[in-house]
Parts: C-alpha cells; sequence; structure tokens
C-alpha cells in the first residue's frame, strides 16, 4: 500500500497580484460563463457551435469566449463581427463597437441589419439581448480578427430558440367495459413537447412526444389496466418550462360477473337468501319475491346481500337483480318451499301436549266408555299417530 508524503503547511504572504486590462477581460467573462451556465432554459454545447432556448421576455448573453488584444492607448485591438443569419449586428474597428441596431439609418445606407434592435454590444463582444421575442430566434455568429495575422482568430455560433412555456396540461380519462381506462394527455401552447405519464407512481409514458395532432392540440395516449383506483399525473416539457396535472382515485366500473343466488331454510320456517357476484364495480341489488320487488339495505358497492323472509307456507319465486353502468344481470329461484311451516295455534297446543305430560292412556279410558269398542280402537290409534307427529315436529323446532 502506497504511503503518502507529509508534508507541513507554512504561512506564506501572498504577493501582491497584478492584473492586466486583458487578464480583467478574462476574468470577467469566467465569471459571465459562470452565470450563463445557472441561467435556466440554457443549454450550452462544446465546439464552434452552440444551442440555447430561452422563453419570451427573457434577457440573453451571447458571450464571445475569446481573449481579445485590447489595447486603446494604440488603437490596437482584435476585431470582432457579428451577424444574425445574413445580417450584421455588431462590429469593433480600432477598439471602437459599432452596434447595427439603428434600423432606419442603416437601412438608408442599404445595409442588411438584423430585424430587430433589442440589443447591446460591451467591449468585451458580448451581445446581450434584452427582453426576446420570437424574431430572435435564429442563428448568431461571430468572427474575430487579429490585425497582426490579418485573419480570423476564432469563430462560434449560436442557435438560439425562443420558445413558448407550456401551460397546465389537460388530462382526460375514458372509462372502458372491462374495466380499465384510456388516458390522454395534451396542450395547445408551447412547441417542442415531450409528455410523461405517470399511474399509481408507475411511469406508463416518459418523454413521449405527440402522437396525435387535433388543430394545435398535441396530445398522447396510453391505459391503466384495472382494477382501480388510480392516481393519474400528466406531465408536459420543452426545453424551457414544465407543468402538470394530477387526478386522485380515478375509478371506472368493472363489468358484472354472473350473480350467484342462494336459498335455504330455516328452522322456524322463513327463506333465508343470499345473493352476491364476484366481479363488478358500484352494484346496485334487487329482490324480487313472489313478485314484489324491493330494493335492499345494503350499499352501493357492496359484493353480496343477504334477506330473511317472514315464515310461510306457500312456495317461494325469487329473483335477483344486480347492475352497474355498464349493465344488468339476474339470477332466480323457484317454487322453493319450507316443509314444517306451522302457525301459531297448532304450535302452542303441541308445546302444551309435550311440556305437559298429557295423560294419552286416561284420555282413551274415558273415550272407551262412551263409544263402542271399533270405534275407539280406531279412533285411539290416530290419536297417537297425530301426538308422535306433534312431539317429532316439536322436537325438530325446538319448541
Amino acid at each position: 500500500m502506497p504511503v503518502q508524503e507529509k508534508r507541513k503547511t507554512q504561512n506564506t504572504e501572498l504577493p501582491h497580484l497584478v492584473v492586466s486590462e486583458s487578464s480583467r477581460n478574462m476574468l470577467s467573462l469566467c465569471a459571465l460563463c459562470v452565470l450563463l451556465s445557472l441561467v435556466p432554459g440554457l443549454n450550452t454545447g462544446g465546439g464552434d457551435h452552440t444551442e440555447m432556448y430561452v422563453r419570451p421576455g427573457s434577457d440573453v448573453l451571447l458571450p464571445l469566449s475569446y481573449n481579445l488584444t485590447i489595447d486603446k492607448t494604440n488603437k490596437w485591438c482584435d476585431t470582432f463581427d457579428w451577424q444574425f443569419e445574413q445580417s450584421k449586428i455588431s462590429k469593433s474597428r480600432s477598439c471602437d463597437i459599432l452596434d447595427y441596431n439603428n434600423i432606419t439609418h442603416f437601412n438608408m445606407l442599404n445595409t442588411s441589419v438584423a430585424p430587430f434592435s433589442n440589443y447591446k454590444s460591451s467591449a468585451d463582444g458580448t451581445i446581450n439581448l434584452i427582453n426576446v421575442t420570437w424574431k430572435n430566434s435564429g442563428k448568431y455568429n461571430v468572427i474575430v480578427n487579429n490585425p497582426t495575422k490579418g485573419s480570423a482568430v476564432f469563430t462560434h455560433t449560436y442557435t438560439l430558440h425562443v420558445q413558448a412555456p407550456v401551460l397546465e396540461p389537460f388530462l382526460n380519462v375514458y372509462c372502458r367495459h372491462d374495466g380499465g381506462a384510456d388516458i390522454i394527455c395534451g396542450t395547445d401552447t408551447g412547441e417542442d413537447l415531450s409528455f410523461s405519464i405517470m399511474v399509481n407512481k408507475g411511469l406508463l409514458l416518459e418523454n413521449a412526444t405527440s402522437s396525435t395532432m387535433v388543430g394545435n392540440v398535441s396530445e398522447v395516449h396510453t391505459a391503466a389496466a384495472s382494477p382501480g383506483p388510480w392516481d393519474i399525473t400528466c406531465s408536459v416539457r420543452n426545453r424551457v418550462s414544465d407543468s402538470e396535472t394530477r387526478r386522485t382515485i380515478v375509478i371506472c366500473p368493472v363489468q358484472l360477473s354472473d350473480p350467484v343466488l342462494e336459498a335455504s331454510c330455516l328452522h322456524n320456517g322463513s327463506l333465508n337468501i343470499s345473493c352476491s357476484v364476484e366481479n363488478g364495480t358500484d352494484t346496485i341489488f334487487f329482490l324480487s319475491l313472489n313478485g314484489t320487488l324491493f330494493s335492499s339495505n345494503v350499499k352501493k358497492g357492496m359484493k353480496r346481500i343477504n334477506h330473511v323472509t317472514v315464515p310461510s307456507p306457500d312456495p317461494w319465486d325469487v329473483h335477483c337483480y344486480v347492475n352497474n353502468s355498464l349493465g344488468e344481470k339476474n339470477a332466480k329461484k323457484t317454487n322453493i318451499t319450507c316443509p314444517g311451516i306451522w302457525n301459531e295455534k297448532s304450535i302452542s297446543w303441541a308445546r302444551l301436549l309435550v311440556f305437559h305430560s298429557l295423560d294419552v292412556e286416561g284420555f282413551l279410558i274415558k273415550r272407551m266408555e262412551k263409544k263402542k269398542a271399533s270405534d275407539v280402537k280406531e279412533e285411539s290409534a290416530h290419536t297417537v299417530q297425530t301426538l308422535h307427529n306433534y312431539w317429532w315436529k316439536c322436537r325438530m323446532y325446538q319448541l
């Protein structure tokens, strides 16, 4: 493992720093470049060409990244020439600067000038564009010549893009029959747009360009799979701005599955009814009992309802209906009977016979004294069988 040499630290006085005018210009230029790197919307490139993106109303600096030789005492300076497209905008001669932003004056001299005057140049060759508009979009070229060499020593081109900032995009969600959703995100402002759509914190689209143009509207399409709910965020951006729209708890109805209807008898002769669906949202249940339709007390969106009827000796016809915004389905069961339906008078008499131990034998003897033997024999057999049936039914229904 290499050993690092330990060095002693000495407190030494720094010599006085002498800065020439040329060095000062270079320091100013470096500070300017740092400021440019912090300006939003600027995308400076390397080499001899730079792309720049700004929004209308911005102030933009086009730096001359070359250390000019400036000797105003002897009038010995590098010269520079700025052009916008094919039109002159600024130049320096004999250390003096001339801007071509007096369009009327230079038009009289038949000089091709830029179609704008909102700029100013500085001694270091920097162009300052003030409150830019779309007229300022285009290519800016600068050439530096050295009087001694008599040729160009530096050249650079800036391409300036003035872009409108994007506004809040629209976000439309359309439900499908399978419970999924079609999502449309778009805007009618801005250029060079890219879209992203996020659903439940997952990206479905990222930096997508517009797939559909409807008039001046740019939009992209995607889909969310069932089931919801979904948290949907639509964002749009260009080189100078970004914006987004969000919708939370987005739910699309799911198509209904076939309902399952179940019916069973209770010990008191009532009918217990259950109706349910496995799939479906925003469900509403209705039951029809022997032709009488009534709604359940179950809240909207439940997957099951239960209902208990009153005791009845008559058979039941049961229909279950369930619907939502996508349609309706039903199930039915007919001619359901619950055996052993008793009225209150019969049940009370049976309870009395069982729990008060009716003396069946004594009862039969008294009857024999009044009737013939054959009649009593037949009647006693019927009475015993009746009591026997009552006794078993009372036990069955836990009376």
